[in-house]
């Protein structure tokens, strides 16, 4: 369940975990360890955007296969403050990299005025899309594939575990064709970023006593609607947000080791399109992130409403 909120972006290092065979690597001694993430920046033209990638090949010194199955549709603008992962922890061959090459082999786009456009028929294969308005084309999906450059050129990998950041600008990588067509294009514009530790904030979120979580036109709401944040210290942006499990448990993951300041977001949009508006405590409002370290930060719920949207 991803939020839409500010850009996080992050290359990250983390402690060498459990691999999943996959290209040439052969064991740890002289393996690297790659994970890949997917996030996105809003867009002002674009309510919804749609992607399958079904091939991801890192080239280089060799070229690893780092994907052995389609990746199924997923929605790009729910990204923003939210990754989702491609790939995780695939062994592969120590080396020099300069490029990450996907295929697309699906997609669509819905304007912020409600019109569908689709490429290869994916609208169809959307339930929450439906029948296409127009086409949209894509000369590099399937062709030569998506080329994403490594930042400053070059990925070197040794015996570390590292996770690869990809964002995908949705403003830049959809625009409308010129010639009054009507039809839109998929440029994808998708960028590489680095950082080289990272840690969680994780915990629990908890109802005061006596409170229920309310009914918003006709659908139950629940602990899982809650969202909790981290932010840059003294700033009231939004680095990354975390998903509640059912039972209340949470993680922030995958944030580069510093200080943050901790919080949540006050109103929620749920999939009755209503707001829930929520009053919360936390047990702590800052916390120190370290590499490889989970910290903890508990939360309570002491009132929450919904707001209709009409």
């Amino acid at each position: 369940m991803f939020r839409k909120s500010a850009l996080f972006a992050a290359f990250i290092a983390l402690p060498f975990l459990g691999l999943t065979a996959c290209g040439d690597a052969t064991s740890p001694g002289d393996s690297a360890t790659l994970s890949v993430q997917l996030t996105d920046a809003p867009s002002a033209n674009v309510a919804n955007a749609w992607v399958n990638i079904d091939q991801i090949t890192l080239q280089g010194e060799s070229e690893v296969e780092l994907l052995d199955s389609s990746t199924g549709f997923i929605e790009l603008t729910q990204l923003a403050d939210s990754a989702t992962t491609l790939v995780e922890n695939t062994a592969v061959p120590q080396g020099s990299y300069g490029q990450l090459r996907f295929h697309v082999t699906a997609a669509a786009l819905e304007t912020d005025g409600g019109t569908v456009y689709s490429f290869n028929g994916a609208a169809g294969s959307i339930e929450a899309v439906g029948q296409a308005d127009g086409e949209l084309t894509c000369p590099s999906c399937t062709q030569t594939g998506i080329k994403v450059n490594m930042p400053g050129g070059s990925l070197d990998l040794e015996t570390e575990a590292r996770i690869l950041m990809l964002d995908f600008d949705v403003s830049e990588s959809f625009g409308q064709q010129a010639g009054g067509s009507g039809m839109w294009v998929m440029h994808p514009t998708i960028t590489s970023s680095t950082v080289e530790a990272s840690g969680t904030i994780s915990g629990s979120v908890s109802v005061e006593s006596g409170l229920e979580f309310p009914v918003c036109d006709g659908d139950s709401t629940s602990v899982a609607d809650f969202v909790p944040q981290a932010y840059a210290t003294g700033k009231d942006s939004v680095v990354k947000s975390g998903n509640v499990d059912a039972d209340g448990s949470y993680e922030i993951q995958f944030l580069a080791a510093g200080d943050y300041d901790v919080g949540f977001a006050e109103s929620v949009v749920v999939a009755t399109e209503d707001t829930l508006v929520y009053q919360a405590t936390s047990s702590r409002t800052s916390v120190k992130v370290e590499s490889g370290m989970e910290s903890n930060v508990d939360y309570t719920v002491n009132d929450v409403s919904c707001v209709l949207s009409n």
